[in-house]
Parts: C-alpha cells; structure tokens; sequence
C-alpha cells in the first residue's frame, strides 16, 4: 500500500486514515512503528510526526519498546478511549451575541470592552446552559 502519488505525496490527514485502518485490522495487539512504516512505504520521520498527531489527538498509544537486537522501537495501538466529536448546530453559533455586537472592533481581551467581563455574553452564556440544563432532565 504505496500512499506516495507521482512526486506528490498524500496528505497527512489521508495517512492518518490508512494508519487508523491498519490498526484496526490488526486487532487489540497492534503492531510496531517499523512493521507500520514497510506497509505504508513512507519515510520514518514522516511516520512519526503523523503517529505523534495521532497520540495527541488520543486515537492512538504507543509504548516505547527493545527489540531482540537491541533497538528501539514503539508499539502502536488504537486507544480504547475514542474522542469524543462535538456537535455545534450554526444556529446555535449565529446567535452569540458577539456577532452583533456594536463594540466587536473594539473587543479584546485587556480592552476596555472585553468577552471577560462582558455582562451581555456573560448572560448569553448562562442562558444556554440553563437551556441545556433543563432539556437534559
């Protein structure tokens, strides 16, 4: 499974995808950085920088391991935590008051008009988690 197209190669995004699809063939055990990049055909700094983003993100653990001939390798595993994928509804997003706001040019943080301490989203805020409060009982 060569990911390098031409002189292009694939988008990071693209190898993330292959690798998450691999892991899951190979079931709860995983398999070794070096084992992942002969299957990916890609170069090991490249590998490790998307395994790296992956582990940030939380889809997958590695453990750093010894190999018989005493070098170092990582086994990577899909995590058994998921992310969790937020869901925001644009109607929801249209209607922050910042939006219509008379003073969002002047609004930053350190200014005299401030999202810290402005009582018009403050109340906002409240607002919707009370909305949410009430829908979850």
């Amino acid at each position: 499974m060569n990911l390098l197209k031409s002189k292009n190669t694939t988008l990071p995004k693209d190898i993330e995808n292959t690798i998450i699809k691999i892991l899951e063939s190979s079931g709860n055990s995983g398999m070794n950085l070096s084992e992942l990049q002969k299957i990916l055909k890609i170069k090991e700094d490249k590998l490790k920088l998307v395994v790296a983003r992956l582990s940030r993100k939380g889809i997958v653990k590695k453990e750093k391991i010894k190999k018989e001939d005493g070098k170092i390798d990582y086994k990577i595993q899909l995590s058994t935590i998921k992310p969790v994928e937020l869901k925001i509804e644009l109607s929801t997003v249209i209607k922050i008051p910042c939006f219509t706001c008379k003073y969002i040019k002047e609004c930053g943080i350190g200014r005299e008009w401030s999202p810290a301490n402005c009582e018009i989203l403050k109340n906002w805020l409240e607002s919707e988690t009370n909305k949410i409060e009430q829908a979850s009982k």
